[in-house]
């Protein structure tokens, strides 16, 4: 009474889902290769040249060495909840990575983050894929990517993953 016809791209979907569950090893390449890893929102990090303008890191705002942008924070997180893709654009020095952060670790509590290493390329892509669909985000255990640094060399990467992963419900790129 409830039958239905198996599309071809439905048997591929479950033969890649079994293939993956016999081969766990698929699943977590991006993480051995370092990739991906999860964020650490907790660990502070003391950093006495913080103030001479390092680079901010999860630790920084873990430490409280970042001041608080309650606006554009809000902004980001209201443009994430809306297209599930934000891109922090200025100037060096302007506080992109402060801005990233304060995101993250004011989602922390609803969203899964891992960070894409910088050095990550458009061929790791495939692998950051397979890892996120196999965490099966969902409203309840959403995944949020942080990219600290998107430029020539690994913007093909974000262009790859907003892509893929645009067919997702609750996955956010920042």
């Amino acid at each position: 009474e409830s039958r239905r016809r198996i599309s071809t791209t439905e048997v591929e979907r479950r033969i890649m889902e079994r293939l993956e569950a016999e081969d766990p090893s698929l699943i977590d390449d991006a993480i051995r290769r370092g990739v991906v890893e999860p964020v650490d929102l907790v660990t502070p990090l003391q950093d006495d040249w913080f103030y001479a303008g390092v680079k901010v890191s999860p630790g920084h705002i873990a430490s409280g060495l970042v001041l608080g942008r309650n606006h554009e924070t809000e902004q980001i997180i209201n443009g994430l909840e809306k297209h599930a893709c934000a891109l922090i654009a200025g100037p060096s020095g302007a506080g992109k990575s402060a801005l990233l952060w304060l995101t993250a670790n004011r989602q922390s509590s609803r969203w899964r983050w891992l960070r894409v290493k910088a050095t990550a390329t458009v061929a790791e892509g495939a692998a950051i894929v397979r890892f996120i669909r196999s965490r099966h985000p969902s409203p309840q255990s959403p995944i949020a990517l942080a990219f600290d640094e998107v430029d020539g060399a690994n913007a093909p990467l974000w262009n790859v993953l907003e892509k893929e992963l645009s067919s997702l419900s609750s996955v956010y790129l920042l």
